[in-house]
């Protein structure tokens, strides 16, 4: 299990967050968003996408970065897409089937997980620094991160 993240309330039960981190002219990205332009016909009441731009952007840069190091993984570049405990980095047709049924499984769940990130931003120094959960906050795990960012 991933170590952070919350599990959105019964008022909360609305679209799906999906965290789409991406470069410009980036070629899998724009792939990516076409496939999610062409998806809005059927499911944009299922799920909201959050774009970051990350090559010219240092603080989505770091926002990213920040996120994956906290998930355990490692960031081999854009686009890296986050859906509930799942992420994907890079995009084909089968990553979009994957990423279809993850929105689907999360839309029908009792508890969803959610990174959040939109709802936890601080604008303190004008960085980004992102509450992933309520693990994050106890014990600290994202300190050292954001601190350095």
């Amino acid at each position: 299990m991933v170590p952070f993240g919350v599990f959105a309330d019964e008022d909360d039960k609305k679209e799906v967050n999906v965290y789409f981190f991406k470069g410009e002219g980036c070629g899998y990205c724009a792939a990516g968003l076409e496939w999610f332009d062409e998806l809005d016909d059927k499911y944009d009441d299922m799920y909201e996408l959050h774009e970051y731009e990350t090559w010219y952007d240092e603080k989505n840069a770091n926002l990213m970065n920040a996120v994956a190091e906290v998930r355990g993984e490692t960031v081999n570049g854009v686009p890296y897409i986050v859906v509930g405990n799942q992420s994907w980095n890079g995009f084909d047709e089968n990553v979009g089937k994957e990423i279809l049924a993850k929105i689907k499984e999360e839309y029908k769940a009792e508890e969803r997980y959610d990174l959040s990130i939109e709802r936890f931003r601080s604008t303190s120094s004008g960085l980004p620094f992102t509450c992933l959960s309520f693990n994050i906050l106890t014990t600290g795990l994202l300190d050292e991160r954001i601190s350095s960012l």
